[in-house]
């Protein structure tokens, strides 16, 4: 059976792949053409970074400023190929270059979506078992980034980062077992279904504090509708509202 992954599943418009080609065959031909090696991650990086991907960066730099006062842990649940797990490092690292104590924690099976977390109606919509995997060296890849991002960062010596593999449900308790000092600065919620976004909320609610901000990646997408429902069922959203970035169309975010 064919796993599916995001352009399968939900398509774009064909000049948009287009163009997306186009700007990967450019970032290839300026990595070759460029003299030096920080020209050639700046101008390939920057000159082929598209609204999408920059609307990204812009928005998680405006999180970022949000719990540069307050302590704990960044999470990210549902990390896939660990771009943004690095960008919430670097974005850290630049807002807060001295703070070795904000840990970097991301959870992914590296597997695609696990059987128990589909519902009935995700079954319904299509979504089958191990949809929106990665490749199989994921997140060896996603480590070796992170780790090539450490040697720039204020405090080089000190490791910031943590890849935990396997179905959320079972690995965020026992991390904050684990763990028992840890509290949750930020989260992120891109796991897209509705059943581990349930329950990953309330483990992470209870390691909050006044100030935390947790974002939900697919809060109003019509494709992944049940992890805004799971939201709105744990939290109440007539007492904490959801505030809709200005940059992306289906991510919110909650100040705690």
């Amino acid at each position: 059976m064919m796993m599916l992954n995001r352009s399968q599943h939900m398509g774009g418009r064909s000049q948009e792949k287009n163009a997306l080609e186009e700007l990967e065959r450019i970032r290839l031909q300026l990595i070759d053409r460029c003299e030096y090696q920080n020209e050639k991650n700046w101008v390939a990086s920057v000159s082929c970074l598209n609204r999408i991907s920059l609307s990204k960066v812009l928005f998680y730099d405006e999180i970022v400023r949000r719990i540069t006062n307050i302590p704990g842990v960044v999470m990210e649940l549902g990390v896939q190929w660990g771009a943004l797990t690095s960008l919430l490092y670097n974005l850290t690292s630049v807002r807060e270059p001295y703070n070795f104590r904000r840990q970097i924690v991301g959870f992914d099976t590296f597997s695609g979506f696990p059987e128990r977390s589909l519902s009935q109606a995700e079954l319904d919509q299509g979504w089958k078992a191990h949809d929106l995997a990665g490749a199989a060296d994921a997140k060896q890849l996603a480590e070796r980034c992170l780790e090539a991002h450490q040697v720039f960062s204020g405090m080089s010596h000190m490791s910031r980062h943590e890849f935990v593999e396997g179905d959320v449900m079972e690995t965020l308790p026992v991390w904050f077992d684990a763990n028992p000092s840890a509290t949750v600065a930020l989260c992120v919620f891109d796991m897209d279904l509705g059943i581990p976004t349930r329950e990953a909320l309330k483990h992470v609610l209870a390691r909050s504090q006044k100030g935390t901000v947790l974002v939900f990646d697919e809060y109003a997408h019509p494709r992944f509708p049940e992890e805004g429902m799971m939201v709105r069922q744990v939290i109440d959203t007539m007492k904490l509202q959801p505030m809709k970035s200005e940059l992306l169309p289906y991510t919110s975010y909650i100040v705690l």
